[in-house]
């Protein structure tokens, strides 16, 4: 009897942790305007530096305190394409162009991104992104770039 109820405690503690992991999710696919919030959660986790269970905060301050987000961005700033492309670039490892190594600067990260076809070409560097172009760009660069960890 013991053993079936720790059981079914687990069990209703792993379907409702599997729940606010899909609720999170949804809610960055469903946002028409990205926060940096909601973009470093997906690098962070992406990349194995936080846990699917962790906050946005969380995960924003892991990628803040790394120096791995430019600029003096908050936590719900909308996050535009070249900095989305900085970010992936700065954590993931990804051979960037001779001119991001030499200036660091987020457009040189954008437009090689796009010259690989994984921000599409009709995207310009301030657009703010959605939470599904941003689903998108992580999608095309786990299959475009050899992303094995943090560099």
């Amino acid at each position: 009897m013991k053993r079936l109820t720790i059981f079914l405690a687990l069990f209703v503690l792993a379907v409702q942790i599997n729940a606010q992991i899909a609720g999170k999710l949804t809610q960055i696919i469903n946002t028409e305007e990205a926060t940096y919030g909601q973009a470093s959660y997906m690098t962070a986790v992406a990349v194995g530096m936080a846990l699917e269970t962790d906050s946005y905060e969380t995960c924003f301050d892991i990628l803040k305190d790394e120096n791995l987000i430019a600029g003096n961005h908050s936590l719900k700033d909308s996050i535009t394409a070249k900095n989305f492309a900085d970010m992936l670039s700065k954590t993931w490892n990804i051979n960037n162009s001779i001119f991001y190594r030499i200036t660091k600067h987020p457009r040189y990260a954008f437009k090689q991104m796009k010259a690989a076809g994984v921000i599409p070409s009709n995207y310009y560097p301030n657009r703010i992104l959605t939470g599904t172009e941003m689903l998108n760009i992580i999608t095309l660069s786990l299959e475009k770039f050899n992303i094995d960890g943090r560099n």
